[in-house]
């Protein structure tokens, strides 16, 4: 996948709120159970971030043939020393992106100025990750999506999420950092989160 972006000067990052939290609808994943090496240890998904995702992806599908789509995921981090957990809270899908095909998606520089209007309009979120499908190819971070991810995404609670599109279930892999600091992959993955059994409500 190749995308072409400018980096961006992430907001310093917002804690965890137990009173957010306890007011909100979301979706924990564990990731322990998922993958074998992560400084992530819980991702909470809130339900408008999930269906936002999930809506976005269904649009995708109604193309022939189905393109890789992607966007942005805004939230939260809570520091555990040495681990995190994160909340994802918001999607910002990645609209008008310089070009897209089953294999490749480029986003251009007029999709991160779409994102830093966003971000604007979210000052207590950071920018958590990225999000990307794999239509028909499994999850996994291609070399182009490792080069992205390990250019623009540094810092250690920073993720990455593929979901194919075309499995029955949406099979999702939450790509982290391990503890030595490189990014895991397809090989470290015990099975895939069923996006549409964990997260559909």
């Amino acid at each position: 996948m190749a995308i072409r972006i400018k980096k961006h000067i992430g907001k310093p990052s917002k804690v965890l709120d137990e009173n957010l939290m306890l007011n909100s609808q979301y979706t924990q994943i564990k990731l322990t159970d998922y993958v074998r090496d992560s400084q992530i240890e819980n991702v909470f998904i809130f339900d408008e971030c999930a269906s936002t995702i999930l809506s976005w992806v269904e649009q995708s599908k109604r193309l022939k043939p189905v393109p890789e789509v992607g966007g942005f995921l805004l939230g939260r981090v809570e520091e555990l020393h040495p681990h995190f957990n994160i909340s994802l809270e918001k999607f910002i899908p990645s609209k008008d992106v310089a070009y897209n095909s089953p294999t490749i998606l480029e986003f251009g520089t007029k999709v991160m100025m779409q994102l830093d209007q966003q971000m604007d309009k979210y000052p207590d979120l950071d920018l958590i990750g990225w999000f990307h499908t794999h239509p028909g190819h499994t999850p996994f971070l291609s070399g182009l999506d490792q080069q992205l991810h390990e250019g623009f995404f540094k810092k250690p609670y920073q993720i990455a999420i593929v979901l194919d599109s075309l499995t029955t279930y949406f099979d999702t892999g939450f790509f982290t950092r391990k503890e030595d600091g490189t990014t895991s992959n397809k090989a470290d993955f015990k099975e895939w989160v069923l996006w549409k059994k964990k997260l559909q409500k």
